[in-house]
C-alpha cells in the first residue's frame, strides 16, 4: 500500500507486485459515510421516496426501504412528512442531475466491524474461514451490545477478543456522539467521515500486506 498526501490532497495505490489492483483519491471529495441531520422537503408517494435537504446543493433521495424502522408493507407517506427532521447518511455521492442517495438506516465502521444502531442484524465475512468465522461468532455473541447490529469484516481474522471489545467501545461512544443532536438544526453535518488514506487503512490493511509506505509533503 502507497499513500501520499501532498497539498491537502491524499492518494492512495494498493498494488500486487508491480500491478495496481486499486487506486483512490481524496481529490474528488466523496461525501460518502458523512452522517447529516435532514429536513424532508418532499415526499413522492409514487416513488416511495423523498428528497432531503441535507446542506447540500442538490438534495438528497431516501427510498421508503432504506427508512429506520420501515419493512416491505411500509408508504412513505405514512413514515415521512414535509419539514420533518431525520438522520441520514450519505451511501452514493450526487451525480450529474442526480442527487445523493441516502439512507437512515446508519452504519459506524470501524477497524474490524461495522456497528448498526438499532439493529438485530449479525454478519461475519465469508472470506474468512469455518474454524475462524466460528471463533468469531463465540466472541460477538459475548460482546455486542444491546440494540446494535454488528458486521464482522475479514480484517478481524486472528484479532483478540480484546481488540474486538475496544472497537465496539469506540464505535458506540462515536454513535452517542452522533445520536445527541439538536433538532431545529436541520440541515446539518453531524459526522464527517476521515481523509481518504485513513479509511483505506481501516477497510484493506491486513495481514497479508508486506509493506506500507507513506509520503507526506
Amino acid at each position: 500500500m502507497l499513500i501520499s498526501s501532498k497539498d491537502g490532497v491524499s492518494k492512495v495505490a494498493i498494488l500486487e507486485g508491480p500491478t495496481l489492483v486499486q487506486y483512490y483519491t481524496s481529490e474528488a471529495k466523496s461525501k460518502v459515510g458523512n452522517i447529516y441531520l435532514g429536513k424532508v422537503k418532499n415526499v413522492l408517494p409514487g416513488m416511495e421516496a423523498a428528497f432531503v435537504s441535507f446542506g447540500e446543493e442538490k438534495n438528497g433521495v431516501l427510498y421508503v426501504a432504506d427508512i429506520e424502522g420501515s419493512h416491505k408493507n411500509s408508504k412513505i407517506e405514512n413514515l415521512l412528512k414535509p419539514d420533518q427532521e431525520i438522520l441520514v447518511q450519505v451511501v452514493k455521492d450526487a451525480m450529474g442531475e442526480k442527487g445523493a442517495r441516502l439512507t437512515g438506516q446508519i452504519s459506524l465502521p470501524g477497524r474490524y466491524l461495522v456497528l448498526i444502531p438499532n439493529s438485530r442484524t449479525k454478519g461475519i465475512s465469508r472470506r474468512l474461514s469455518d474454524n475462524e468465522r466460528s471463533r468469531l461468532n463465540k466472541i460477538i455473541r459475548k460482546l455486542k451490545p444491546e440494540n446494535f447490529g454488528v458486521i464482522v469484516r475479514t480484517a478481524s481474522e486472528g484479532v483478540s477478543e480484546k481488540a474486538l471489545k475496544i472497537d465496539i467501545d469506540k464505535l458506540v461512544e462515536e454513535w452517542k456522539v452522533v445520536s445527541n443532536y439538536k433538532s431545529g438544526d436541520a440541515p446539518k453535518l453531524i459526522h464527517q467521515e476521515p481523509d481518504v488514506s485513513i479509511k483505506v487503512i481501516r477497510e484493506h490493511l491486513n495481514s497479508t500486506f508486506i509493506k506500507l509506505l507513506i509520503d507526506t509533503k
